[in-house]
């Protein structure tokens, strides 16, 4: 944060936990039950830290650890599921709605306030009973150092093109992401806000000092 400057948010991915459909687990309820029997005895994939730093989350409210595989792309983590060689994966309406379409994966639950719309059926962690949310967000950023009046100049381009009928069709619903508009203040204190929960959780994985 400290160097960059955040001109807007303009979207969130959303993180949700994915099985296959042929999966003895139907509900998040199922896998916590079955991984307080035994640490480490489930198995979840993730691409990157932000699966990771979630998947954290998702262990500390639940009360359970898992076995946490990290792979290179969303479509790796994948195919690791339909192999058979792990539970579940962290994963973005992106990479998995080919399969869902195809009725080959399930999701579970959504690391989200609110269930998102093109997954109506799908709930909340909160519903669930587990305090988790996990803001995946899409924004653009630049140099440090710009004048209060470029950094406006740039969010107020971006706010226009936030607003546009193309952008909402053609980029969020295209892609399946959610509406997100933050303007450079509000960017920066999600930034550093995200940054500090980054830090506690890779710091408690042990993976920075």
């Amino acid at each position: 944060v400290r160097d960059l400057t955040m001109i807007a948010q303009l979207a969130l991915d959303e993180q949700l936990i994915v099985v296959k459909s042929d999966s003895r687990f139907k509900s998040i309820q199922d896998i916590v039950a079955e991984a307080k029997k035994k640490e480490n005895s489930l198995s979840i994939a993730g691409a990157d830290q932000a699966d990771r730093v979630c998947n954290r989350l998702f262990e500390k409210a639940a009360g359970i650890k898992l076995r946490f595989a990290q792979f290179n792309s969303g479509g790796e983590a994948m195919t690791a599921l339909l192999g058979g060689h792990v539970d579940m994966i962290w994963a973005n309406p992106p990479e998995y709605v080919s399969q869902h379409e195809a009725k080959m994966v399930l999701p579970l639950v959504v690391a989200q306030e609110n269930r998102i719309p093109a997954f109506k059926d799908v709930p909340t962690f909160r519903e669930s009973g587990l305090d988790v949310v996990f803001k995946f967000y899409r924004g653009v950023v630049a140099p440090p150092g710009l004048s209060p009046e470029v950094v406006a100049y740039y969010e107020s381009l971006l706010k226009k093109l936030n607003d546009t009928k193309a952008w909402k069709e053609n980029y969020l619903a295209k892609y399946i992401l959610s509406p997100g508009w933050q303007g450079s203040t509000e960017f920066t204190k999600t930034i550093t806000d995200s940054e500090a929960v980054f830090e506690e959780t890779l710091k408690s994985l042990g993976l920075i000092k």
